[in-house]
C-alpha cells in the first residue's frame, strides 16, 4: 500500500522471477496447487474440500456428485470422459468437446484418443505400467 492509502498490487516472487528470466533451482519452488484441494503435500493433495475425494495416485481431486461413468474436469464439471482417459485428465473446450490431457497406464494420445500401446512379443501376461506394457510372464519357448 502506498502512504496515500492506495492499494498495489505487488509481483509475487514467481512473477519476478519470471519476468527477469532468472534460473532457479526447481526443487525449491512452490508445487502447483491441485484444484479443490484441503490439504497438499508437496505434489499430491492429502485431503479434498468437502464433495470431492482424492484420487489413488494423489494427485486430483474427483467429484463426488459424477456418477462412475463420469470424469471431473480440473474446473469441477462431471462429463463423459473419452476412452481410457486417466482419471481427472478430462477438460471441456469452449466449444463444450470432451478433451483428455493424459491417458490411463498402457495407452498413449494419438490423434487426441488413448489408443492401446502393442503387447510385448511372446508374452503371456501384461502389465499395464505406464507409459508402456510391460511382459510379467513370457509364453513358453
Amino acid at each position: 500500500m502506498l502512504s496515500d492509502g492506495t492499494a498495489v498490487d505487488c509481483p509475487t516472487w514467481l512473477d519476478i522471477v519470471e519476468y527477469n528470466q532468472l534460473e532457479t533451482n526447481c526443487s525449491l519452488c512452490p508445487q502447483g496447487l491441485i484444484n479443490f484441494c484441503a490439504t497438499q503435500n508437496n505434489d499430491k493433495c492429502v485431503q479434498c474440500i468437502d464433495g470431492f475425494t482424492v484420487n489413488a495416485a494423489g494427485d486430483v481431486c474427483l467429484k463426488n456428485a459424477c456418477t462412475a461413468a463420469q470424469d471431473t474436469t480440473a474446473a469441477g464439471d462431471c462429463v463423459n470422459p473419452l476412452p481410457n482417459c486417466a482419471p481427472g485428465r478430462s477438460a471441456l473446450t469452449d466449444s463444450g468437446d470432451v478433451v483428455c490431457s493424459e491417458c490411463k497406464p498402457g495407452f498413449k494420445m494419438a490423434a487426441g484418443s488413448c489408443q492401446a500401446l502393442p503387447d510385448p512379443e511372446h508374452c503371456a501376461q501384461v502389465e499395464m505400467s505406464n507409459p508402456e506394457r510391460t511382459c510379467n510372464v513370457c509364453e513358453e519357448g
